[in-house]
């Protein structure tokens, strides 16, 4: 359509010199049909350049959203009971990412929009909204976000510029990588009983953990309580106080 319009331009152009005293030299005609070609492919050129550059450079804005996302993640499975913490901050994403400084384009800190999601395992559970558009509007949007439900429906809506966190994804599998690590704990106690028709004495329990070297996601051994020669337990408690445990009894 641009090409179209610039030959229309031309050709008044071209009549109009005609009709002057004297004639229009042709070499002019070739020159300028030269130049516009020339000024429609660069206009296209530049065209295509500028979105491969958007697209990069959303790319690139979406990786470091996620890379602090993998930060707060990787924060949490390293904690052990003394570290724990509930704090989900921008500071501490920046303290575990590998790529993002944590800054906008426009040199503002990333956004960490914190709602309070529903309560599970025993504690509450937050979502997080990370966002690094320099966008005036998106940013008061997401500040005025009532809730963890609609900043979840943000993500799920396909929103460009925001990545979604939520901790008791994490939490969860802490918990649950807890749960199979005593297990295996369970099967060692079963064996011994299977060798011994009895369960092992608080002694040879700690001498039999200390061979396996089991441990809950925090580092910390599994408490062993025997009751009787055929009834015992194992517990492990997370850092926030929510406790699972294994019922070992045989008749």
């Amino acid at each position: 359509m641009k090409l179209n319009t610039a030959y229309k331009k031309l050709g008044c152009w071209l009549k109009a010199q005609n009709n002057q005293a004297g004639v229009f030299p042709p070499f002019m005609f070739g020159l300028l049909l030269g130049v516009g070609l020339f000024s429609t492919i660069s206009l296209k050129t530049a065209e295509k350049q500028i979105a491969e550059l958007e697209s990069t450079r959303g790319d690139r804005m979406q990786a470091e959203r996620e890379d602090l996302a993998k930060g707060l993640e990787f924060a949490i499975m390293t904690e052990t009971k003394e570290t724990y913490s509930e704090d989900l901050t921008l500071e501490r994403a920046r303290l575990n990412s590998a790529l993002s400084t944590g800054k906008t384009l426009g040199k503002q800190d990333f956004q960490f929009i914190e709602r309070r999601a529903d309560d599970s395992l025993g504690a509450s559970q937050k979502r997080i909204i990370i966002a690094n558009s320099d966008d005036l509007l998106l940013q008061a949007e997401l500040e005025e976000s009532a809730d963890a439900r609609a900043l979840a429906n943000l993500k799920e809506q396909g929103r460009d510029g925001v990545t979604l966190f939520d901790s008791s994804a994490v939490r969860f599998r802490q918990v649950e990588n807890s749960k199979k690590t005593m297990d295996v704990m369970a099967e060692s106690v079963y064996r011994f009983y299977a060798g011994q028709l009895r369960f092992p004495t608080l002694d040879e329990y700690r001498t039999l953990a200390e061979r396996l070297n089991l441990r809950d996601s925090w580092g910390e051994e599994f408490d062993y309580t025997r009751i009787t020669d055929t009834h015992s337990t194992l517990t492990f408690t997370t850092p926030w106080g929510y406790s699972q445990n294994v019922n070992m009894q045989l008749k």
